[in-house]
């Protein structure tokens, strides 16, 4: 705890706004600056599902992994989505009934992993707006490309996050 002693506030701040339904939290920063271990903070205090974005397994692989970790995390035997569309869709689709808090850590690399995530999002944000109790905290190092991922006009996830921080 004594590590978080300077960040009470911060977390604090976090918290509070992923207690929303529906909130979209970009967290982004240089490397080795603690965005792992605030995340990590967070999931002790809150809970949640941590998701590592690991750009070196192709995107089938990672798909299965999350999959995986979702379908352990809601007890549900039926979730094998065929692709991150689906995967994103039962995400938003399970949260209707449970309070979930999805952290992705690295999430720019879905860039490299596969982009159709990004539309899916908002898809899935856009079609849940209101209905899903998700939460999702997307955390990069690659400040420019999460900057773009969220807010060039022309991207699916433009003006989709709730908090910049």
């Amino acid at each position: 705890m004594e590590i978080f002693f300077e960040r009470e506030k911060e977390l604090d701040g976090l918290i509070d706004e992923i207690k929303k339904y529906n909130s979209l939290i970009v967290l982004y920063g240089n490397r080795r600056v603690g965005k792992t271990e605030l995340i990590k903070e967070l999931i002790k205090r809150i809970g949640g599902i941590y998701l590592y974005v690991d750009n070196t397994k192709s995107s089938n692989l990672l798909l299965s992994e999350f999959s995986d970790i979702v379908k352990e995390y809601f007890k549900s035997k039926l979730f094998n989505p065929p692709d991150w569309d689906s995967f994103m869709e039962g995400l938003f689709e399970l949260s209707t009934e449970h309070k979930c808090i999805i952290y992705f850590d690295e999430f720019q690399r879905f860039e490299d992993v596969n982009r159709s995530l990004f539309t899916a999002m908002q898809k899935n944000i856009d079609l849940y707006l209101g209905k899903s109790k998700l939460s999702m905290v997307c955390s990069g190092s690659s400040i420019g490309l999460i900057k773009n991922i969220f807010l060039d006009i022309n991207l699916p996830l433009y003006k989709r996050a709730t908090s910049i921080v």
